[in-house]
C-alpha cells in the first residue's frame, strides 16, 4: 500500500508512543491501559492531521479503541458492512464497533446489540405432505409450525409420532443439524436418554435445506413450567446423571469431528468496554475487573476436552406431565468442549442439584470447576447485555437474567468453595 509522508508521520507518532512510552504492548497489558494508550494514539494522529493533512487507518479488534475515530468501517467475513461514525453506529444498532479477542487468543467475536436470526427456511405443503408419506404418515396438510422452544429450527408435526426440524437458511444452522447426526449416535450409545433420530436427509430436493425426521418426544419443557429449581430438584439432579453419562464418552471415529464449542469474549475486556461506552461508571468496572482477576488463573487454565451438549438450558429438557425428567434435546451444539459448557446455563439454584447428580459416579473432575462456573455466568450475562430485552427467547438469552441471578446468589452467602469465588464488598 503506498503512503504519503503525511500518513508516514503519523505512523511514526504511533509506533514512537507504543514502544519507547510503554515498552511494547503485549498479550498481559492491562485492558484499562490500552484504551489510555490509544486516547494518546488519536490526539496525536489529530496534531498530525491538523499539520500535514495525514489520514491515520487504526485496525482494531478492541470496541473501545475505535471509539474514537472520527468514521468507523465494520468489517464482517471480509466485507464493509457498516460505515460511519461511532454515534451513528450505535444508533443503527447494528454490530457493535469492533470486536473482542477470545481467551484463548487470536479469534475474535464480534458482539452485537440485538438477535439477528437468518430467516426459517421456506417449506411447502406438497414438500411435508411427502416426507410424511416417506414415514407411512398419510396427512394432506394444512401443516403448522410447532411452539418454538429454541432460535435455530422450525418444527412441524408429522402426524403423531414424528417431528421434522428444519434449521434456518444459514450454513452454520445447517452445520449444526448435521452434528445431530453424530451425537445422537453416540450419547444414544451411551444409554443418554436422547430422541431417536429417523432421518436425515441432505439432498435439498424437497426443501432448500437439509432436515431431521426425530421420533416424538411426549412432554413439555421444563422451563416452560416457570418453577425455581427446588421444586424440580430431582430432574435437574437427572440432568447431571446425564451429563455424567455424555462426559464419559471416550473419542473416536465415529465422533472424533465434532468441532470445540465456538469461542467467547474475554469478559474483562466487556467489562472495560461498557464502562466506557456508559452502561455502568468506571467504579463498578474497577469492582467486576477485581472480581474477574481472582477468577482468571483458574477459569483460563486448560482443562481436558469432554463430549458435551453445549446447550443444557431448561428449553432443551423435557419432562413428563407428571414431573419426571423425559429427554436432553437439541444436540445441534454438540462439541469436544469442557465440563463447564454443560454446567453454566442454567439459574444458579439449580446448578447445586445438578452437581449431586454429576458426583454421584466417580469421573474425573475438572479441578477449577467451580471457578469456572461462576467465570461462565459473569462472561455469558456481559455477552449478551447489548441485545436488548428478549421477550421470545429463553432465560439463559435473556440479557440481565444470568447477573441479577449471579449477584444475587452471592448476596445470600452460600456454603463454600462458591462464598471464597464471590466478589469483595463494593465500597
Amino acid at each position: 500500500m503506498a503512503a504519503s509522508a503525511g500518513s508516514t508521520s503519523a505512523w511514526s507518532v504511533t509506533k514512537s508512543l507504543c514502544f519507547e512510552d510503554c515498552g511494547g504492548v503485549g498479550a498481559g497489558a492491562r485492558p484499562g491501559g490500552l484504551c489510555e494508550l490509544f486516547e494518546r494514539y488519536a490526539r496525536a494522529a489529530r496534531q498530525s492531521a491538523a499539520s500535514t493533512g495525514a489520514i491515520t487507518l487504526l485496525v482494531s479488534h478492541r470496541f473501545p479503541t475505535v471509539r474514537m475515530a472520527d468514521f468507523i468501517a465494520v468489517l464482517v467475513d471480509g466485507h464493509v458492512t457498516e460505515f460511519g461514525s461511532h454515534a451513528e453506529l450505535i444508533e443503527k444498532r447494528g454490530h457493535v464497533c469492533g470486536a473482542l479477542p477470545s481467551a484463548g487468543g487470536g479469534v475474535c467475536v464480534r458482539i452485537h446489540f440485538q438477535v439477528k436470526l437468518p430467516p426459517h427456511t421456506p417449506v411447502t405443503d406438497a414438500a411435508l405432505t411427502e416426507i410424511a408419506r416417506r414415514h407411512h404418515v398419510y396427512v394432506d396438510g394444512p401443516f403448522q409450525i410447532l411452539p418454538e422452544t429454541g432460535i435455530f429450527n422450525a418444527h412441524y408435526a408429522l402426524g403423531s409420532d414424528l417431528v421434522l426440524r428444519v434449521p434456518r437458511d444459514h450454513p452454520e444452522h445447517f452445520a449444526a443439524l448435521r452434528r445431530e447426526r453424530i451425537a445422537i449416535a453416540a450419547v444414544r450409545n451411551a444409554g443418554v436418554k436422547a430422541p431417536e433420530l429417523v432421518e436425515i436427509d441432505e439432498a435439498c430436493e424437497l426443501i432448500p435445506a437439509p432436515f431431521a425426521v426425530y421420533r416424538r418426544v411426549d412432554g413439555q419443557t421444563l422451563e416452560s413450567l416457570a418453577l425455581p429449581p427446588a421444586a424440580v430438584a430431582e430432574i435437574w439432579r437427572e440432568l447431571g446423571r446425564e451429563l455424567y453419562r455424555t462426559h464419559s464418552i471416550e473419542p473416536d471415529d465415529s465422533n472424533a469431528a465434532l468441532p470445540p464449542p465456538g469461542p467467547l469474549a474475554d469478559p474483562r475486556e466487556m467489562a472495560d468496554a461498557y464502562a466506557s461506552d456508559g452502561w455502568f461508571t468506571k467504579v463498578e468496572a474497577r469492582w467486576l475487573l477485581a472480581w474477574l482477576a481472582r477468577l482468571a488463573p483458574f477459569a483460563l487454565a486448560p482443562a481436558r476436552p469432554r463430549f458435551v451438549h453445549g446447550d443444557t438450558q431448561g428449553s432443551n429438557i423435557m419432562v413428563s406431565f407428571g414431573l419426571r425428567y423425559v429427554a436432553l434435546m437439541d444436540w445441534g451444539s454438540a462439541a469436544w468442549g469442557a465440563q463447564v459448557d454443560d454446567l453454566a446455563v442454567m439459574p444458579w439454584g439449580a446448578v447445586r442439584f445438578i452437581l449431586e447428580g454429576y458426583r454421584e459416579h466417580p469421573i474425573e473432575e475438572d479441578t477449577y470447576l467451580e471457578a469456572r462456573i461462576v467465570w461462565r455466568h459473569l462472561q455469558l450475562g456481559l455477552v449478551s447485555l447489548p441485545r436488548g430485552p428478549q421477550p421470545a427467547l429463553s432465560w439463559v438469552e435473556r440479557p440481565l437474567s444470568k447477573l441479577i441471578d449471579t449477584f444475587a446468589f452471592f448476596l445470600r452467602n452460600p456454603p463454600e468453595p462458591w462464598r471464597g469465588l464471590g466478589p469483595e464488598r463494593l465500597t
